[in-house]
């Protein structure tokens, strides 16, 4: 699949997010953007996505960078004003991250297991779409707390919540009162299916990923 790869630094909330990915520590170790392989989130990707980003190999990348030069200048404690600063300024630009999809970064503490990419799409019909993929497999269960737990906090919103059936999979699709930030209607998207949490702002995203699953299910399991 043909699909350009954003530059960080002129695609806002993305390259704000992935940032975060690094920067934040209730992330854990978090790895690099890189090229993905076959069986990896971008094969999920639909095809009229104008975008994709990912981060690997979770548990490596942060020991990776703590043993070079600038590693270990962030750790001198008295990086720590300029550290705290800089996770700020991100948490406030991502902000608008938790008005398109309902989640904010904290609220994916300990959930993501391997591999987290993020989209920006022109489905064929209707507006411009967003989806974060993470591969999520051994924390199910975690996941379904989060979702339970998503799902309060968008009820105390005022959203309005409601579950359909595609392919078999439960997919949880949230109404999303009107906000000055976010105009225009807005729907938060959810499901969880073959390790992979898919959380996006477009019902029809979400199940295009679904079949692109159904189809790439045999990847999926030998790279899992």
């Amino acid at each position: 699949m043909a699909v350009r790869r954003f530059d960080l630094g002129k695609i806002s909330w993305v390259g704000c997010l992935l940032t975060a990915l690094m920067a934040v520590p209730v992330w854990g170790p978090i790895a690099h953007a890189e090229e993905s392989s076959s069986g990896s989130l971008e094969t999920l990707v639909p095809d009229y996505a104008v975008g994709f980003a990912a981060v690997h190999d979770v548990a490596d990348f942060r020991e990776h960078v703590r043993s070079t030069q600038l590693g270990q200048l962030l750790q001198d404690p008295a990086m720590k004003p300029f550290l705290d600063d800089l996770r700020s300024q991100i948490r406030d630009r991502i902000a608008g991250v938790r008005e398109k999809l309902g989640i904010s970064l904290e609220d994916l503490e300990g959930i993501p297991s391997g591999e987290v990419g993020v989209a920006t799409l022109l489905p064929p019909a209707g507006k411009g779409a967003v989806a974060m993929l993470v591969q999520v497999a051994g924390n199910e269960e975690r996941v379904e707390s989060l979702l339970e737990k998503v799902a309060e906090g968008l009820a105390e919103r005022g959203a309005t919540s409601s579950t359909s059936e595609v392919a078999g999979r439960t997919v949880h699709v949230f109404d999303l009162p009107e906000n000055e930030r976010v105009p225009g209607k807005r729907q938060a998207v959810y499901c969880l299916d073959s390790g992979v949490l898919i959380v996006s702002d477009s019902p029809a995203v979400v199940e295009d990923i679904l079949a692109r699953i159904d189809d790439d299910k045999p990847s999926l399991d030998e790279d899992a």
